[in-house]
């Protein structure tokens, strides 16, 4: 049994220790509207939803971070990863923006965002391995979502606030 214990708790400082960032020292700012540049026409034409991105993020990370755009009728997914190839694998997984038709929010937690907006977050959570935090708002019966590991505990909301209200304000790319 206390075998067992110790286990489950060198696993749970384990998941805590991934789930935190890096130190300050080794951020970087990106553009994701930059990254995804030669992918915007074709997944805005693709989805025929518009695609919101904040213009810069602020990662955990100082390596190389590429995109990968899928798109269809109706949705799109901007993933972000360390790397070439990442496929939203835990380990090199930085963000993505997604957009779809018809949905409702998924979250409960509410934030008001610029121009009267309701926006729905949660925070990042860790079990067997660390989903991102998210927020995300209605427009246009489009649900469009922005999911990062680049934030602190202390600042999700914040962070995730100025995030959504970035991508808001600088409209449809």
């Amino acid at each position: 049994m206390r075998r067992i214990l110790a286990v489950l708790a060198t696993a749970a400082a384990l998941a805590a220790v991934l789930a935190m960032p890096a130190s300050a020292g080794e951020t970087s700012l990106i553009s994701p509207p930059s990254i995804f540049k030669g992918d915007l026409a074709s997944v805005k034409t693709t989805s025929g939803i518009d695609v919101f991105l904040p213009s810069h993020l602020r990662v955990f990370t100082n390596r190389r971070v590429s995109g990968d755009a899928t798109a269809e009728d109706g949705f799109y997914d901007l993933e972000l990863g360390i790397g070439r190839r990442c496929n939203g694998a835990n380990a090199c997984f930085i963000g993505n923006f997604t957009g779809t038709r018809g949905v409702e929010p998924a979250f409960a937690r509410k934030a008001r965002l610029t121009g009267g907006r309701t926006g729905y977050w949660k925070g990042i959570t860790c079990g067997a391995s660390c989903s991102p935090a998210e927020i995300q708002w209605v427009e246009d019966g489009v649900l469009y979502t922005i999911a990062t590991k680049s934030v602190t505990s202390r600042r999700e909301k914040a962070t995730l606030v100025k995030l959504a209200n970035n991508a808001i304000k600088a409209g449809p790319r």
